[in-house]
């Protein structure tokens, strides 16, 4: 079992990977409202082919597309008003081949540019306006609505792709997740001491509770760019922490979530989330292709629109011959 097939189990307990949603169509619409080019013609023949680049494409109806939302709110997730629910700070969405039983991750970036449905504390639409898509979530109730409405985002940013399901976690669940498990154990990649003494390269720890919510969680808002680090703490925190749940069988899985359920909403059942199990997941970790500029305020990430539709294309048509 190779690195990456263990990044399955972990995602199962911080809210990972699974995607068992009811998945029953799939399309490849035109999104106008994205800045896009436009030299590539696109075909849009019915709800199922596309023609792409001179070349025809059809939706791979063996995938089921499942959002991981790690939100950030340092209280139990319960519902709210908006703007009072955290925003999305970690976006990876799980693609299961059901043919092929493998899954492939895809990172979106916190800061990726899109559209913003932006509504008022009653709840009631009043604009779309461009924002970081992590803002989407303080739009709604801060549970199911919110990711409700992540989950449409991130399809209209990846071309209307369908995703089935969802499932999110707030930031307290990794402390409480770790301390359940007795702690996560790692080396340090490189110097990390800026945000813990303790996070020395080359040392090997012992991560629980708020030290392992720092590791993941942290980045220095000042310094642009720091979220692409931060990326990359939490890829190696998941991967040290699958290692640690090789074997572990449906009830200890219960156990964990049951302990951490204050932090978590998802539409999947552990069952559904167990007959993952025997997906491998592929090696490559995706990425939406793109560029971090300094915004007026924020770091923006400036999607690669035209490289992110070659990638929507590779991960979820297949050629027609």
């Amino acid at each position: 079992m190779n690195k990456r097939k263990k990044i399955i189990a972990i995602m199962i307990v911080i809210a990972v990977v699974l995607l068992v949603g009811l998945f029953g169509y799939g399309i490849w619409k035109k999104y106008a409202a994205k800045e896009t080019a436009k030299e590539n013609t696109e075909e849009y023949e019915d709800e199922s082919y596309i023609t792409y680049k001179g070349k025809r494409y059809e939706y791979n109806y063996h995938l089921k597309n499942m959002l991981f939302i790690g939100v950030d709110k340092s209280q139990e997730m319960t519902e709210t008003e908006v703007g009072q629910g955290g925003q999305a700070d970690t976006l990876i969405l799980l693609s299961m081949d059901r043919e092929n039983k493998t899954t492939t991750l895809l990172q979106i970036p916190r800061d990726a540019m899109t559209d913003i449905d932006i509504y008022d504390m009653n709840g009631e639409y009043l604009s779309t306006e461009r924002g970081q898509i992590s803002l989407q979530y303080a739009y709604g109730d801060g549970k199911k609505k919110s990711c409700r409405m992540m989950m449409t985002s991130v399809s209209e940013l990846l071309y209307e792709i369908p995703i089935d399901s969802y499932l999110a976690l707030g930031v307290d669940g990794i402390a409480d997740i770790t301390n359940l498990m007795g702690g996560v154990t790692l080396t340090v990649p490189e110097d990390y001491t800026d945000i813990d003494p303790a996070f020395k390269a080359g040392e090997t720890i012992v991560l629980a509770g708020e030290q392992a919510e720092k590791y993941v969680r942290y980045r220095d808002v000042n310094v642009s760019g720091s979220n692409t680090q931060r990326m990359e703490r939490q890829a190696q925190f998941m991967e040290a922490l699958a290692r640690q749940m090789q074997g572990k069988d449906t009830g200890w899985y219960r156990q964990l979530l049951e302990g951490a359920k204050e932090y978590i909403t998802m539409d999947l059942s552990v069952d559904e989330m167990e007959r993952m199990k025997s997906y491998e997941m592929k090696e490559t970790i995706e990425k939406v292709p793109g560029e971090v500029k300094q915004g007026e305020e924020h770091d923006e990430f400036i999607v690669d629109n035209e490289k992110l539709r070659d990638l929507v294309i590779k991960l979820f048509y297949k050629p027609v011959e």
